[in-house]
């Protein structure tokens, strides 16, 4: 799959399409993103807005979030941004966006 994204524009135009997909398709959610782990370096390659790629970032930076725990695991990670901020408190940008943005992300 990391070949694929870095040769095919339409792959990653794809996986932004999957994440639209998601916020249609599943109830209750508003936001999708999707992490890629290369060589144990997490990077977001799709998702539904800036507010996702920002919380992504934040728990990149800090080595535990929804994404990584899902990467870890193996299994679905479905969350409100409230609960980011709840669940893993040094995200402080995820506290404002919680406030800001109150929504479930996949």
């Amino acid at each position: 799959m990391t070949a694929t994204l870095a040769t095919e524009d339409d792959f990653t135009g794809l996986l932004h399409q999957m994440c639209a997909q998601v916020v249609t398709a599943v109830p209750g959610v508003h936001e999708a993103g999707i992490t890629l782990l290369s060589d144990h370096h997490p990077a977001t390659v799709a998702s539904t807005t800036e507010v996702v790629t920002a919380l992504d970032r934040d728990q990149y930076a800090t080595g535990h979030g929804p994404c990584l725990q899902a990467a870890d695991t193996g299994k679905l990670v479905r969350v409100s941004v409230a609960e980011v901020a709840e669940e893993w408190p040094d995200h402080v940008l995820g506290h404002r966006r919680a406030r800001a943005h109150p929504q479930k992300i996949l």
